[in-house]
């Protein structure tokens, strides 16, 4: 048996545009097609969210305590959710 492929989504509300949308629609042919197992994470709600909701898609919504600005999205959003939500996204295998 082998295990599905866990992917880290994370989405940021300035950052809606029009190829968001057809993202959003990738993401719910990969679920469909039980490609991945994803984490999909929301700083939060808006157009993204109704986006997700529409397709049925769950997510989180985690919101930063400072900006986070386009150019830095990935190490910071990464940073954030290690320090805020370890837990969640970190799963370890009792039997490796």
């Amino acid at each position: 048996m082998t295990e599905k492929m866990r992917v880290l989504y994370p989405f940021m509300e300035d950052g809606f545009n029009e190829h968001t949308a057809g993202f959003v629609e990738q993401l719910d042919w990969l679920r469909a097609n039980n490609g991945i197992e994803m984490f999909i994470t929301v700083d939060r709600a808006g157009k993204t969210t109704e986006l997700l909701k529409k397709r049925k898609l769950r997510y989180e919504e985690v919101p930063f305590a400072s900006p986070v600005k386009p150019d830095n999205f990935y190490p910071t959003a990464l940073f954030k959710l290690i320090r805020s939500s370890m837990p969640l996204f970190f799963y370890f295998r009792a039997n490796p």
